[in-house]
């Protein structure tokens, strides 16, 4: 039996005008693919910006990044 583990690492941004970078979300790498979910803290932000305008967009809380359908296998 096979187990497989999500790994996941948090996306700071500056936003901008910033003195200091913010957690924007969670970029989550499973066996499936990559997904990236916005955090409702950053969301919750007036100045909140999108990462990436045509993948991600605000509000959006789960996304696959374009990025993981060209990944290496």
């Amino acid at each position: 039996m096979t187990t497989s583990k999500a790994r996941a690492v948090y996306v700071w941004v500056w936003l901008p005008d910033a003195t200091e970078p913010v957690v924007a979300g969670r970029l989550t790498a499973r066996p499936e693919g990559l997904t990236f979910n916005y955090g409702r803290s950053y969301l919750d932000r007036a100045e909140a910006i999108p990462l990436y305008e045509p993948e991600l967009p605000l509000p959006c809380s789960t996304a696959p990044p374009s990025a993981a359908r060209g990944q290496r296998r």
